[in-house]
């Protein structure tokens, strides 16, 4: 592929783009980590362009999806001779869009080995796209001969990630897929705790190289590249319940459709966040596709029980058995104009490569995982070139039969919310901060806490029920202690210890005034920084707190001490000769 003409990048593309091609001009691996919606898949191809020799190119995608809005990005790029392009996918229509239609009777879509590999073969030319679903085809292809691949693009890399041997970790292995350069992309990059044979984790710079270049999501908001969001939690009571039945477990018949009770208040108050935040397009995310279904099938029903009328409200879902024409149908009602409330619902489907800038909430109406979640929530960062959005990220939660907010705090129905500001927190340093901040905070019981102040976080809002300063204090503090680690709190601990005190010689047995054991945790510091890697943030943290010369402070006080005992009682510091 040549350089594309006329393309314009954004600053930060540029950067992306000159960070990958010098990391890979002569070969190797390379990873980017830049967040949803920043153009990862431009800064692809115009880095592909920028590579000398790069005729022959693999780009690897999740879904067919993100294969389809792919296909025109590169092409647009390619200003070389003619060139075979190759879509490997089970979906003939992914050339049926506006943006090839000059061009789509040269895209050749399959699912066939040989067909690659005859096709493919050698030439000095040739494009090939497939989901990670056809990578063993791929694989299969290169056993009957097909020629390896100048570059290989891996998108959404992080599924290349986890237990070993999964059939997608061939795109890794020059035996099943051959390729000189190999650039990774991903948002949420794949850590694996565990440093074993039996797992690939992304930071294994013998598979996916070093990060060449990073974009957080707190960068790309600064930037006005992605919008800032909210976290919206609606609590639905009882009382919410029982205005539409007596009995929770009842079905309640909407749009003539039996529905749980408790499903229908749910959707009543997600309908109710909506309104009360201006949010017009909106994505669901349901445990199971049949959830997902009876979501959408009743919403437009259910709005129409409301008291204070909602604005026309259209729904409907998409899942990975519908044709992907009848999926772009659906998700293009996001896309268009008006004030009426459009939902679409999804079990899995909705998480990566929708790029539709309208969208402006996410509905989570039980828990994700980290990656799924903050994927998710990407959908709704995009701007669309509209100044001053806030992505509403919408998490409802449900009261057990006679529970009081106050008490389903201790237990285990805020989970989801606490699993979605979690993985939100992996990825944005900012909350990061501010929520360790908060954490060390609530160790200093002679300080007003920023965790202990009488309203919410300004990210965070509860609807539905009453939050006095009381509430608002508990919902600050179990949020924080959720989504931290109480090795914070020590650290906080240890700083308001020596401030009181002008020194951090502090007692194995000493327990602080909110219970924390705080000697025993400072000695436990201790012999971690002896074992500490280099660069590690707590030891960084430790460092600046003082106990790297503590430990030499504190034998010097030791020595000192007992000369001063000795001169006391002898009126000499030698010890007397026996």
């Amino acid at each position: 592929m040549s350089p594309a003409k006329g393309a314009s990048l954004w600053p930060h593309q540029v950067d992306a783009v000159d960070a990958l091609a010098a990391a890979v001009r002569s070969g190797g691996r390379t990873t980017m980590v830049a967040a949803c919606g920043t153009g990862k898949t431009r800064i692809g191809a115009a880095t592909v362009g920028r590579l000398p020799g790069s005729g022959r190119i693999l780009v690897v995608l999740p879904t067919i999806e993100l294969l389809r809005q792919t296909l025109p990005v590169y092409l647009a790029a390619a200003a070389g001779p003619a060139l075979t392009v190759i879509a490997m996918c089970c979906d003939a229509t992914v050339t049926q869009q506006h943006e090839l239609h000059d061009v789509a009777d040269q895209v050749v879509v399959s699912t066939s080995a040989q067909l690659l590999a005859d096709v493919a073969g050698s030439r000095k030319n040739a494009a090939v796209f497939s989901t990670y679903m056809s990578l063993p085809v791929v694989g299969e292809a290169h056993r009957l001969g097909l020629a390896g691949w100048d570059v290989a693009v891996v998108d959404e890399a992080h599924r290349s990630a986890g237990h070993a041997g999964g059939p997608w970790q061939i795109v890794h292995d020059d035996k099943h897929i051959p390729a000189a350069r190999r650039i990774y992309m991903t948002a949420t990059p794949k850590i694996s705790k565990r440093k074993s044979d039996d797992h690939v984790s992304m930071d294994d710079p013998t598979v996916f190289g070093k990060v060449s270049y990073r974009l957080t999501f707190a960068q790309a908001i600064e930037l006005g590249l992605l919008a800032d969001y909210r976290i919206v939690v609606p609590v639905v009571t009882s009382d919410e319940v029982h205005r539409l039945t007596h009995d929770r477990n009842a079905a309640v018949q909407v749009g003539g459709r039996p529905m749980p009770a408790a499903v229908v208040a749910t959707q009543i108050a997600v309908l109710k966040t909506m309104a009360q935040f201006g949010a017009r397009r909106a994505i669901s995310y349901h445990p199971r596709v049949a959830d997902a279904q009876a979501w959408a099938a009743t919403l437009p029903a259910t709005a129409r029980l409301m008291p204070d009328r909602a604005p026309e409200v259209w729904a409907g879902h998409v899942s990975g058995s519908q044709p992907a024409a009848t999926r772009q149908q659906v998700i293009g009602r996001l896309a268009e104009p008006g004030d009426h409330l459009v939902l679409v619902s999804n079990a899995k489907v909705l998480t990566e490569g929708i790029d539709v800038p309208a969208v402006d909430a996410v509905v989570f109406t039980h828990p994700r995982g980290e990656i799924d979640a903050v994927q998710a929530v990407g959908r709704a960062l995009r701007t669309g070139g509209k100044a001053g959005k806030v992505a509403t990220i919408v998490v409802p939660l449900m009261l057990a039969e006679g529970q009081t907010p106050q008490d389903a705090l201790s237990g285990s129905s805020w989970e989801p919310v606490w699993q979605v500001l979690s993985a939100l927190r992996d990825h944005d340093e900012r909350l990061d901060t501010e929520l360790r901040e908060r954490r060390r905070a609530l160790a200093d019981n002679k300080t007003p806490a920023v965790g202990r102040e009488a309203e919410l976080p300004t990210w965070l809002t509860v609807t539905g029920v009453n939050v006095d300063a009381d509430f608002a204090a508990a919902i600050t503090v179990q949020a924080v202690r959720a989504t931290t680690s109480t090795w914070d709190e020590c650290y906080g601990a240890a700083q308001a210890f020596q401030r009181e005190h002008g020194h951090l010689r502090i007692p194995i047995d000493h327990v602080t005034d909110t219970g924390l054991a705080l000697g025993y945790w400072w000695h436990r510091q201790k012999q971690y920084l002896q074992n500490a890697p280099d660069g590690d943030e707590r030891s960084q943290a430790l460092h600046k707190l003082g106990l790297s010369h503590q430990r030499r402070d504190e034998a010097w006080m030791t020595n000192y001490n007992i000369l001063k005992a000795l001169y006391e009682q002898t009126g000499q510091v030698r010890p007397p000769v026996r």
